[in-house]
């Protein structure tokens, strides 16, 4: 599941959007939230992986990782180490991992950035738009667009959420939080088991590098190789 355009479906519904527009369905706020929370620690755990690799005791390492803001700059960052420290098996999962991170930190990156509204009388939705789409209606606007061109471009850029979206999102963020983990405690040791899934060693390389999500990475990656021969 995923957000889906405003129109046509609410076409004609009334609509707020703006800074404290989202206040008026805390259920809402409280499922941004959630997602929102979460993310974190799959920083975190990006980093930890980092100076791990890196056989790093010095807070160094993690501290420049952390301040690389964008999600592709650290992903960078701990795939030019994993490349010179894992082994090939390692490698195939870990290159897969970092794709599924790619994927989750774009859903992510979505709800931190976007900007939220509702449907008056439809208190099941809420309303997104772009923060960019939305700086281009609001400039647009003021520099003489409206009133001749009212609200179209607004309206055509908006998408409305579920509550059912954001658990789904959610779930996105703690599955790949989970993946991070277990391939951290697979790392570091072949017998410890995973606090999370239980498994340690072969069982639970196969338990990660079988993961759907890991496979539909793993065939993106391929189709990629392939294009560049």
């Amino acid at each position: 599941m995923a957000r889906k355009p405003l129109l046509p479906t609410y076409s004609g519904a009334a609509y707020e959007v703006g800074a404290r527009a989202i206040n008026k369905r805390p259920e809402f706020l409280a499922a941004i939230g959630k997602c929102l929370s979460m993310w974190p620690y799959v920083e975190h755990h990006m980093a930890t992986i980092l100076g791990v690799l890196l056989n790093a005791e010095s807070p160094a390492t993690t501290a420049v990782f952390t301040t690389l803001r964008t999600g592709r700059a650290q992903r960078d960052a701990i795939w030019a180490a994993a490349e010179h420290i894992l082994d090939d098996r390692m490698k195939e999962l870990f290159e897969a991992i970092l794709l599924v991170v790619r994927t989750t930190e774009r859903t992510r990156a979505d709800i931190a950035h976007g900007h939220w509204g509702i449907l008056r009388d439809h208190e099941n939705v809420v309303t997104w738009i772009s923060s960019k789409d939305h700086a281009i209606h609001n400039a647009r606007a003021l520099n003489g667009a409206w009133p001749r061109e009212g609200h179209a471009f607004l309206l055509d850029k908006t998408f409305v959420y579920t509550l059912d979206d954001f658990e789904e999102t959610y779930e996105q963020i703690e599955f790949t939080w989970r993946l991070l983990f277990d391939f951290l405690t697979l790392h570091r040791s072949e017998t410890t088991k995973s606090g999370l899934s239980g498994l340690a060693g072969d069982e639970l390389y196969s338990h990660l590098i079988n993961e759907p999500r890991v496979q539909e990475a793993r065939t993106r990656l391929d189709r990629r190789q392939n294009r560049k021969r």
